[in-house]
């Protein structure tokens, strides 16, 4: 019986249908190559920087293990080192859960479940990795290690996590858990406990954890992530539950998703819009627009009927779960009666 799979999905008990999915890294609404953190390529991805000053990296949906499915991964690839590794800084890939797709987990009851955490790697180091595992309600941590074989190889990696009969995950819309996947760490952030969930400690890795951000040469790729209640191997974990692409893209734009508007000017001074989302989100999120879509100036529309781009300044926009349900621009300059678009990006992450 799957909870999570993919890092990001939640299978039902009877039909195996994902909830939530992008463990296979298929979707990448924002773009499948970036320079920057956060999550910018796979949704629901992102490269987590503590305390460096001069890693650059690039981020990318890439090719995945042959042979298993898997047509994409999430690679991490160092492009300016950082030249010493100082005691507080860290790195790692990081995806985020939902609490209330947490709690078939049972978490603070004597009826806890353990789990196994499942997924691809690809490392260009051999030697000791760390997953961390955080909490957010209640605030403890989950670290163990795992150890890769053969460099620039696939490797199928379970970790096992034991049930947690102290904390609640509270059923809201809020962070249910944080899991990383580090790929350096220093001397005050290494050295956890392995094995079992404790308290507000500051170590997040194990000790002689690799360094992936010393050489240029240095990538890390993920695939194939997926949380199962239970206690299996690398070899006895169910079946990775693969969903049509539309299914996934949908699970995605709960948290993040972008879209073209046409409006028509009202007045010379603005006009009146509506905005409908594909699907109901995780909250009412934030939105930024421009046009064109690639390159453009925020805040950007286009004129239908010219080459002019008059500034477009919000002005009483009244946002929900399910789309931005009225609003009036008071900036000017506006043709009465002619159409304008822009490009939309709403964001509801966790």
């Amino acid at each position: 019986m799957a909870i999570i799979s993919g890092g990001k999905s939640l299978r039902k008990q009877k039909d195996n249908t994902p909830l939530i999915v992008n463990g296979d890294m298929a979707v990448a609404q924002r773009a499948t190559s970036s320079t920057s953190d956060g999550i910018e390529t796979c949704d629901r991805w992102q490269i987590r920087k503590t305390s460096l000053d001069q890693l650059a990296l690039t981020q990318a949906q890439s090719d995945a293990v042959p042979g298993h499915g898997f047509k994409f991964s999430y690679k991490y690839d160092t492009t300016t080192v950082e030249d010493a590794l100082a005691s507080d800084e860290a790195l790692a890939i990081e995806t985020r859960l939902e609490a209330n797709t947490l709690q078939s987990l049972k978490y603070g009851t004597a009826q806890a479940e353990a789990t196994t955490l499942t997924f691809w790697a690809k490392s260009s180091l051999t030697g000791v990795h760390g997953i961390y595992i955080r909490t957010h309600d209640g605030a403890q941590e989950f670290v163990q290690s795992y150890t890769i074989a053969t460099a620039d190889t696939w490797q199928k990696v379970a970790i096992n996590i034991p049930a947690n009969t102290a904390k609640v995950i509270t059923n809201d819309n809020g962070i249910g858990w944080w899991i990383q996947w580090i790929l350096a760490a220093g001397s005050s952030v290494d050295g956890a406990s392995l094995g079992a969930w404790h308290d507000n400690a500051t170590e997040i890795a194990p000790a002689s954890q690799v360094n992936l951000m010393a050489n240029t040469s240095y990538e890390f790729c993920l695939t194939g992530v997926q949380l199962e209640i239970g206690t299996f191997t690398a070899t006895t974990t169910p079946a990775f539950p693969f969903e049509s692409f539309h299914d996934n893209l949908a699970r995605c734009q709960r948290y993040f998703h972008k879209q073209q508007s046409a409006f028509i000017a009202d007045t010379t001074t603005g006009f009146i819009f509506n905005v409908n989302f594909p699907v109901t989100m995780r909250a009412a999120p934030t939105q930024t627009h421009a046009y064109p879509e690639s390159g453009g100036t925020a805040n950007d529309l286009y004129k239908q009927s010219s080459a002019a781009t008059p500034t477009f300044v919000p002005n009483g926009i009244f946002m929900n779960t399910k789309g931005l349900t009225t609003g009036y621009d008071h900036d000017g300059g506006y043709t009465k009666n002619d159409g304008y678009s822009t490009f939309w990006q709403f964001d509801a992450e966790l």
